[in-house]
């Protein structure tokens, strides 16, 4: 379990240290962009207060909504970073971070507030037929058993490059999680390792897939290509390049422990030199980008350039 856990009560939260709580309990995480610093978070002086309780007026709307969400759960626990790590405890925040995969992983269901550009938006808010220009044209489709269904033709999939999936350190909060409540710009959307369903674009029934084949247990995270896991994390950004490396560092930790492989700096040691042959893409633009004056990795490692 997490070092703390934020209590669900009637009108508060109340940080509550999880050797108080009993083993077996049920916790949300909240996958969610800062957008800055956050106003209400906990530090060595807050830290007392926090534990008697935390108005819900105080906290921002994405974090107030994370609350009404795993509210309607049942689910009596939820993680928070911002309340849940003591933000000026330089131990703390090494401890935790380090605890990360477990926390993600071992949650009972992750909660991504996709939409929220910053902790001050919330993500609960009606979903239903929005477009752009061409309204979705709805279209009869015959599935492989001859039956007739409901499906419609939209412009795009404009969630695709939703706040959330814009930042580097939401990467690793999606990937660890083996089941994760997402809501989007125009729908929620529930993943889990054997299912994918959408709801509130269209009708229920429209972006909904078939049961996918699970996968073989143990379900190792290492199943996927390492190459896989840099590509999609190098199109994310940062505030801070010093970061390229932490905020991978969760991921790294399982693929180290299912695999046994030596981490070189977003490499293995075991898959050089064939590791070393990565190249930047260059499609999105002509231009050179310059290294990073401050140092954040070797040369030879793809973490060193943006």
């Amino acid at each position: 379990m997490p070092t703390r856990l934020l209590e669900i009560r009637e009108s508060d939260v109340k940080l509550r240290e999880s050797r108080e709580i009993g083993k077996g309990t049920k916790w949300c995480a909240l996958s969610y962009v800062w957008g800055g610093d956050q106003p209400v978070k906990t530090t060595k002086a807050s830290l007392g207060d926090h534990h008697n309780g935390i108005a819900l007026d105080r906290l921002p709307q994405a974090l107030r909504d994370a609350v009404r969400a795993c509210r309607a759960l049942r689910i009596p626990y939820l993680w928070i970073d911002a309340l849940c790590i003591v933000q000026d405890d330089p131990g703390d925040l090494r401890t935790e971070l380090s605890c990360m995969p477990g926390i993600y992983q071992r949650a009972a269901v992750t909660i991504s507030a996709a939409s929220a550009t910053k902790a001050d938006d919330g993500f609960l808010f009606r979903r239903g037929h929005w477009y752009h220009e061409c309204p979705p044209v709805r279209l009869q489709a015959e599935t492989e058993s001859g039956e007739l269904v409901a499906v419609f033709a939209y412009e795009r999939r404009l969630w695709e490059k939703e706040p959330i999936a814009r930042r580097a350190w939401t990467y690793q909060e999606r990937i660890l999680s083996p089941r994760v409540l997402s809501y989007r710009v125009t729908l929620l959307e529930w993943t889990c390792r054997t299912r994918v369903d959408s709801y509130g674009l269209l009708e229920p029934t429209t972006l909904r897939r078939n049961k996918m084949d699970p996968p073989e247990p143990p379900y190792l995270l290492s199943s996927k290509p390492w190459s896989d896991v840099v590509e999609e994390y190098s199109l994310r950004s940062l505030s801070f390049g010093a970061d390229k490396l932490r905020a991978l560092s969760a991921i790294a930790r399982v693929y180290h422990r299912e695999t046994g492989k030596t981490y070189l700096a977003g490499l293995w040691k075991e898959d050089l030199p064939l590791g070393l042959c990565w190249v930047r893409a260059t499609h999105h633009t002509n231009s050179s980008v310059p290294r990073p004056t401050e140092y954040r990795a070797p040369s030879w490692s793809w973490a060193s350039i943006d």
